[in-house]
């Protein structure tokens, strides 16, 4: 192979892998986009959460959601409570019948 054959060679590989490392760059480019537009849709703007919090994305409304979950989990356990609590008052006033009973019948 003549050394103009070789640069020619050489010359074809370059222009080749330039198309395929601006065509790699224009993929990513599009990737990018789609992930954007998942994670702040362009047709939705800046707006407010389910707490009145402003929101610049959808991510950050997501993201959000961790605080309502722990509201959720507050009032489960408020409820767990409220009937803790009439279950020992039930339970006093089963007791209470029981020995008033007894008194009764004495």
């Amino acid at each position: 192979m003549t050394k103009e054959e070789r640069l020619e060679k050489i010359r074809a590989t370059i222009d080749t892998v330039s198309r395929e490392v601006i065509e790699s760059i224009d993929g990513v480019g599009t990737a990018l986009n789609n992930i954007a537009a998942g994670i702040s849709p362009p047709s939705t703007g800046p707006g407010h959460d389910a707490y009145g919090n402003y929101v610049n994305s959808l991510l950050e409304a997501v993201m959000g959601i961790p605080h309502g979950l722990e509201d959720i989990a507050d009032a489960i356990r408020g409820h767990g409570n409220d009937v803790r609590e009439a279950a020992g008052l039930l339970a006093d006033a089963t007791t209470n019948n029981e020995k008033g009973d007894g008194e009764d019948a004495s």
